[in-house]
């Protein structure tokens, strides 16, 4: 499947729940990537523009309802981490 990210003009610093509800405002088919697609993002190599830091997937995690997973893009890093915190948000959406 492909997948089509946002402009990097839509990245948004927001905590999970609202990056959620952001990625969805941007209308049908918009949503945050899985933790599987934020890893293929960052193997695939450098994104033009990217700003540094984390980057919210939509997949949470199971020892923990209160957290969700974010991938660094830059060194690839993973962690798991409380909701409640600030990280980008990049909607993407499967590509027509």
């Amino acid at each position: 499947k492909k997948l089509e990210y946002a402009t990097v003009d839509k990245i948004k610093s927001l905590p999970w729940q609202a990056a959620m509800d952001y990625a969805a405002s941007l209308g049908e088919g918009w949503r945050l990537p899985t933790l599987e697609e934020l890893r293929m993002k960052y193997e695939a190599g450098k994104i033009e523009d990217m700003r540094e830091g984390y980057y919210w997937s939509s997949s949470t995690s199971a020892s923990c309802t209160g957290g969700a997973w974010i991938v660094s893009l830059w060194l690839g890093h993973v962690a798991g981490t409380a909701k409640a915190n600030n990280y980008y948000a990049w909607p993407v959406r499967e590509r027509q």
